[in-house]
C-alpha cells in the first residue's frame, strides 16, 4: 500500500484499506483513508468513510479509550 500511494494510486489503495474487514475501522485506517480521500478532492468519499466508522463503533460498541474493552455509559440522575 505504501508504494501504491507514492505512484498516485490512491484509488487502489482506498480499495485496499476497505477490503480489510473490521480493520478498515482501525482509527489509523481511517485516517489513512479520509487522507487519501480529501487528497483526490473526494470529500463526499472521506465524509463515507468517518460516518462508516462512527456507525460500527456504536454498532460493535467497542471503546477507543480503553482497549480491548465495552464502552458503557454512566447515567447521572
Amino acid at each position: 500500500m505504501y508504494c501504491l500511494c507514492f505512484q498516485g494510486d490512491r484509488k487502489e489503495a482506498c480499495q485496499i484499506l476497505q477490503n480489510l474487514g473490521d480493520a478498515t475501522f482501525k482509527p489509523g485506517i481511517v485516517s489513512a483513508l479520509v487522507t487519501l480521500y480529501l487528497a483526490d478532492g473526494n470529500r463526499d468519499g472521506a465524509s463515507k468513510v468517518l460516518k462508516d466508522a462512527v456507525d460500527w463503533y456504536r454498532k460493535n460498541k467497542v471503546c477507543l479509550l480503553v482497549p480491548h474493552s465495552k464502552c458503557f455509559v454512566i447515567s447521572t440522575l
